[in-house]
C-alpha cells in the first residue's frame, strides 16, 4: 500500500513537472516580442539614459575603407570631419604641433558659455574694463575691438568682439571678469583642454598672441566639434556675423557724445566708433560657411577653424600653417584650399541620420528573468552615417546578427550581437547590440527546468523570430541631417 502511494506521488510529481514545463515552454515562445520602435514611456527613457553612457567625443576613422584623396592643398596641416558623427574624411599632417594663434579665443568663449550655464554670469551684465584690457595697452599688431577707459560694455558685446574681429583686448577683459586675473583664467583654459583629452594643447595667454601656445589640427578639431555640439547657438549668434561696430553710443564713456566721438575720437583710446569686417575671409566666397574662427601669427602661419553646411550635411575642418606673404595672399590661399577641400567633400560624402531605435526583448534561459532587453549602442548624440555618394538615392539596409536564445548570466552593456549597415555590398558601419540590464543566473530548479525545456523550444525559437526581427528592421528610417 505504501509503495503504491509512493508511485502515485511520483506520477503526480512527473505530471506536475510536465504541466509546468509545457506552460513555461509556451511562455518562452510567447515572450519573444520584438519592439519595432521605442518612442515614449519608461522603457524609452531607460534606453535614452543608457545610451548616454556610450557617447564618445573622439574623432574616428571611417568604418569602411576608402582611397585617400590626393588634394592640392598648400596649407601644411589639415583635417576635415563629418560633424554629425566625427568621422575623419580627410587629413594631412594633422598631428603637427602649431601655435593656434587667435583660434585660442574659442576656448575663452567656451568657458564663458559654461559659466553662463552655471548661472555665474549673464550676457547682459556690464564688464568693468581694467587698464590691461584697453586697446592702447595691447601688444603691437594685436587684433582689437578697441576697448577704452570709461567705456560701458556688456559680456555679450565682448563675445562678439572675440568672435568677429578677434579682439585681444576683449580676451583680457573677459578673463579678468570671470577669474579675477588673466593667469587664473589661463589655468582654467588648460584644465579644460586636459579634461577634453586634448593631449597636445596648452596655453600661456588668452588671445593666442604668443607662439608658446600650442595645439594640433586634430586636437583643435576635436575641441571645435565639442564646442559646436554643446553650444550650437554660438554659430548664428556670434561666429556667422560678418561685421562688428564698436563703440556704439551707449558704450561711450559718460560725457562723450556720439557726434563728438565721430569727429574727434581716437580708435586706440576707445573714443572713435569704428566698423570692422569679420576676420573670416570665407564669408560670401564659399557657399555654406557659417563660422567659426581664424588665427595668424608669424610662427603659426594662417590658421582657420571652419564650419560649413550644404543640403543638410555639415562638415567641420581645421587648417593650420597656411602660407602667404601678408594678409591678402594668406587669405587667398586659405580660401582656395577651403574651396578644394569642401568641394571634394560634398562631391564624395553625404550625412544621413538613422532615426529609428532598435530595441527588442530576447528569450533568456537559466536566468532569474525570462527575457532581456537588447538595444543598439550608439556612441554619438545622433546615429549618423557618412555615406559615399556612389548613387543619387542611397539605399541603406540593415542586417541583425544575434543568437536566437541568450543564456544567463548576462551583464549590463554586454555585447550580445551586432547590427550591420550596408550600401549595396559596401559595409558602412557595424554597431553592437548590448544588454540594457544585468540578469543573474536563476535558482537550481529554474536552471534544471530550462535545461529540460531547451531541446523542445530551441527549434521553435531558432529561425522564425530572428527572421521577423530582421524584417522589422531591414530598412532603417533615414533622414538628412538638419
Amino acid at each position: 500500500m505504501k509503495t503504491n502511494k509512493l508511485k502515485l506521488i511520483s506520477v503526480i510529481s512527473l505530471l506536475s513537472l510536465l504541466v509546468i514545463s509545457i506552460c513555461l515552454a509556451c511562455f518562452y515562445v510567447l515572450s519573444f516580442t520584438p519592439i519595432k520602435t521605442i518612442q515614449d514611456g519608461a522603457q524609452a527613457a531607460f534606453i535614452a539614459e543608457h545610451a548616454k553612457q556610450h557617447i564618445s567625443t573622439e574623432l574616428e576613422a571611417l568604418p569602411y575603407a576608402t582611397i585617400p584623396a590626393q588634394l592640392a592643398l598648400q596649407t601644411h596641416s589639415v583635417i576635415l570631419i563629418d560633424a554629425a558623427n566625427d568621422c575623419i574624411l580627410y587629413e594631412k599632417n594633422a598631428d603637427a604641433i602649431i601655435p593656434p594663434a587667435s583660434m585660442t579665443k574659442l576656448f575663452v568663449m567656451y568657458l564663458v558659455f559654461e559659466a553662463i550655464e552655471r548661472g555665474e554670469v549673464n550676457l547682459n551684465e556690464p564688464v568693468p574694463l581694467r587698464p590691461e584690457s584697453w586697446a592702447i595697452n595691447a601688444p603691437p599688431g594685436s587684433s582689437l575691438m578697441f576697448l577704452g577707459e570709461g567705456q560701458r560694455v556688456s559680456l555679450d558685446e565682448l563675445l562678439s568682439g572675440l568672435a568677429v574681429v578677434s579682439g585681444n583686448d576683449a580676451a583680457v577683459a573677459v578673463a579678468q571678469h570671470l577669474s579675477g586675473s588673466v593667469p587664473a583664467f589661463i589655468e582654467k583654459m588648460n584644465a579644460l583642454a586636459q579634461s577634453l583629452g586634448l593631449k597636445h594643447t596648452r596655453f600661456v595667454d588668452t588671445s593666442g598672441y604668443s607662439e608658446l601656445n600650442q595645439t594640433t589640427a586634430r586636437d583643435f578639431l576635436k575641441f571645435c566639434s565639442i564646442y559646436v555640439k554643446k553650444f550650437p547657438e554660438s554659430l548664428e549668434r556670434y561666429h556667422s556675423l560678418t561685421s562688428f561696430t564698436y563703440p556704439k553710443e551707449e558704450n561711450l564713456k559718460p560725457g562723450l557724445s556720439y557726434s563728438a566721438a565721430l569727429q574727434t575720437g581716437s580708435a586706440y583710446n576707445g573714443t572713435l566708433p569704428i566698423t570692422q569686417r569679420a576676420t573670416n575671409p570665407l564669408f560670401g566666397k564659399v557657399a555654406g560657411v557659417d563660422g567659426i574662427k581664424t588665427g595668424y601669427i608669424d610662427e603659426s602661419g594662417f590658421n582657420l577653424a571652419l564650419s560649413i553646411k550644404r543640403d543638410g550635411t555639415r562638415f567641420l575642418a581645421v587648417l593650420m600653417g597656411g602660407p602667404g606673404i601678408g594678409t591678402v595672399q594668406g587669405n587667398q590661399i586659405r580660401t582656395r584650399d577651403v574651396e578644394i577641400l569642401t568641394d571634394w567633400a560634398y562631391k564624395t560624402f553625404k550625412s544621413f541620420t538613422i532615426s529609428d531605435t532598435i530595441a527588442f526583448n530576447m528569450p533568456l534561459l537559466y536566468g532569474q528573468e525570462n527575457s532581456v532587453l537588447v538595444y543598439e549602442a550608439i556612441n554619438k548624440e545622433k546615429h549618423a552615417l557618412s555615406v559615399p555618394l556612389i548613387a543619387h538615392e542611397p539605399s541603406i539596409r540593415r542586417q541583425i546578427a544575434i543568437e536566437p536564445i541568450i543564456k544567463a548570466p548576462v551583464k549590463e552593456n554586454e555585447i550580445l550581437g551586432y547590427v550591420y549597415y550596408f550600401l549595396g555590398d559596401i559595409l558602412l558601419e557595424t554597431r553592437p547590440l548590448i544588454a540594457a540590464n544585468s540578469v543573474d543566473t536563476g535558482s537550481r530548479f529554474k536552471t534544471s527546468v530550462d535545461g529540460i525545456l531547451l531541446p523542445f523550444i530551441a527549434k521553435r525559437l531558432t529561425k522564425a523570430p530572428i527572421d521577423r526581427l530582421q524584417e522589422l528592421y531591414r530598412n532603417p528610417q533615414i533622414e538628412l541631417q538638419q
